[in-house]
């Protein structure tokens, strides 16, 4: 994947070259990367809707994206991906090793690379052993929280 610049009727544009199948996978919320920011990549994107070409108002097809202030953008076909934080997230750091045959994605008899913790947080659960009702013990001293006094 490359950028390039494309002769337009309004002048030059920049649009992506040869992209992966995986960085055109786009759902509603995502973070993308249009390429007139490819080297800014600091800067929020989010996708909107996709149109196919011949949809009234958009002849040649595009992408409605949301800018950095809220307001709606529009893109061409080839001038949008998945930012590379969402690939990276997705599929792991294998992504940047370019020259890699699986291009990060996991071969069939791999196991994807889990990123994070067990997913639990929080204090431990107590085993069900100790959990048993177990009969109270006076201590001599009162159950509960004190009563507020006025």
């Amino acid at each position: 994947m490359k950028v390039i610049e494309v002769e337009h009727r309004f002048g030059p544009r920049k649009a992506f070259e040869n992209v992966d199948p995986q960085y055109k996978e786009f759902r509603e919320g995502v973070r993308v990367l249009p390429a007139p920011y490819f080297e800014d990549r600091r800067i929020m994107f989010m996708f909107i809707a996709e149109h196919q070409p011949g949809e009234p108002m958009w002849p040649e097809g595009g992408y409605e994206v949301r800018g950095p202030m809220g307001e709606f953008r529009a893109y061409y076909l080839d001038q949008l991906i998945l930012h590379p934080e969402v690939i990276k997230r997705r599929y792991g750091k294998n992504i940047l090793k370019s020259n890699s045959g699986n291009r990060g994605r996991p071969s069939s008899g791999e196991k994807p690379v889990k990123i994070g913790g067990t997913g639990k947080r929080g204090r431990p659960a107590v085993s069900p052993k100790l959990r048993k009702n177990q009969p109270y013990i006076p201590t001599g001293l009162p159950r509960g929280r004190r009563k507020k006094s006025e």
